[in-house]
């Protein structure tokens, strides 16, 4: 038991090793209802602003991560007829990733750094939305880039309702 508690400590320690942060999570409308809807045209659309490696190469690495509640991930044309998406602003260039307001935030200092505002987007609203940050990645094999896709879609889709969750998000 406690060479188990060692490991998960440890683990858990060694996880923001490489960087990757992720903060600010929300949840405004999110469901299983809007999941559901969300997958019956097939793979949701993902709006990709400023992607540090090739478009191609992002929505491949969404492919291959963690997919909670089934969900596929496709380019943004065509729509999903219930108007759902997934954006992805590199560099938040927007104040609202659903909007498309322009920004209120600069962007980083850091030029060795990526900042990305994520949202699950119906129209022109935030069903769940979060910030994540890592390295600059050196293309579309950097670990922490899987880090930071994998951990943005697990807090964007979490496989309970938010409210089911122990955890104050807002701390």
């Amino acid at each position: 038991m406690r060479r188990a508690a060692l490991f998960f400590v440890l683990a858990l320690a060694a996880s923001g090793c490489d960087g990757v942060k992720l903060y600010g999570t929300a949840y405004t409308s999110y469901g299983a209802d809007a999941v559901s809807l969300s997958r019956g045209d097939g793979p949701l659309p993902v709006e990709l602003h400023d992607p540090p490696v090739a478009p191609d190469a992002l929505l491949a690495l969404l492919e291959a991560g963690p997919r909670p509640l089934g969900l596929r991930f496709g380019p943004e044309l065509p729509a999903n007829r219930y108007g759902y998406r997934l954006v992805l602003d590199f560099g938040m260039r927007r104040a609202s990733p659903c909007a498309g307001d322009p920004a209120a935030y600069p962007r980083p200092a850091d030029p060795t750094r990526i900042v990305v505002g994520a949202a699950f987007c119906r129209e022109g609203g935030a069903l769940s939305r979060t910030v994540g940050e890592a390295p600059r990645p050196d293309g579309p094999a950097d670990p922490a880039l899987r880090r930071l896709l994998s951990g943005i879609v697990l807090e964007l889709f979490p496989p309970r309702l938010p409210e089911d969750f122990e955890i104050d998000r807002n701390n």
